[in-house]
């Protein structure tokens, strides 16, 4: 065994047998008990944003599936009239076909623009009612 696993063994071995034999709250050592009392403190707070990011995830998940379903409708009307520009016989054709692509993709960005300002106005007071509600609970907490 080398000098590296030999000093880390003894040290594994004597925080064991020190865990073993001391007292197990936080009396005996003030840094852990200042440690479980800021942990206590911020309880709440932890909380609150551990389901806030859940709810961001939730959220972000939401937007990608509305991302790629837009996009797989854009690719497909892409194609779509790639097929009905190849049909074309005059310029006139040609013209109306990119006018009719132009603003059919124009009113489906603006339709997805709006669905994604939604769902950010939907993230925004859900994250904004998650927070009032947990710093109501953490006032009713602190006045009992």
């Amino acid at each position: 065994m080398n000098t590296y696993a030999q000093n880390a063994q003894s040290q594994s071995s004597t925080r064991s047998r020190g865990s073993q034999s001391g007292p197990q709250n936080g009396s005996s050592n003030p840094a852990l008990a200042t440690i479980e009392a800021w942990l206590s403190m911020n309880r709440p707070m932890m909380s609150a944003m551990t389901e806030i990011n859940g709810r961001l995830l939730e959220h972000v998940s939401r937007a990608n599936d509305e991302w790629i379903e837009f996009m797989t409708r854009r690719f497909n009307d892409d194609i779509a009239a790639s097929h009905r520009l190849m049909e074309c016989r005059t310029v006139e054709d040609v013209f109306s076909a990119y006018a009719e692509l132009i603003q059919r993709a124009q009113r489906q960005y603006q339709a997805e623009f709006q669905s994604f300002a939604r769902l950010n106005k939907e993230l925004a007071d859900d994250t904004a009612n998650l927070v009032k509600s947990h710093i109501e609970a953490s006032e009713l907490d602190l006045r009992h």
